[in-house]
């Protein structure tokens, strides 16, 4: 199962340093719910995304092209969902980084 998705919204909801109970309110879904996604465990309906990018104050098709595989035959052909998927990537990268480091610092 593809999480990029999940994965692009938890990096988006920390950056903005909001709580997973205060958007799963701005959803209009469940916290539990909320956190399945954000784990890849769950996909989430089109009017649950554009619940929760309305709640991340972002577009909806951010959320939805970012959570194609770069193989995917739409994205192999349209420039920018590639370079949404590689922005993506680097997010997933530094947010590792960013744990590593935090970790390091409060040892």
């Amino acid at each position: 199962m593809n999480n990029y998705l999940g994965k692009t919204i938890r990096i988006l909801r920390n950056a903005k340093s909001i709580p997973l109970n205060v958007l799963a309110k701005k959803a209009g879904i469940s916290t539990s719910f909320l956190s399945l996604i954000e784990s890849g465990d769950r996909q989430p309906s089109i009017k649950v995304i554009r619940g929760i990018a309305d709640g991340l104050s972002i577009p909806s098709d951010m959320l939805i092209l970012s959570s194609m595989d770069n193989d995917s035959e739409l994205s192999s052909g349209n420039l920018r969902v590639n370079e949404l998927s590689s922005n993506v990537d680097q997010l997933i990268k530094l947010e590792k980084r960013l744990g590593i480091l935090l970790e390091k610092g409060s040892g």
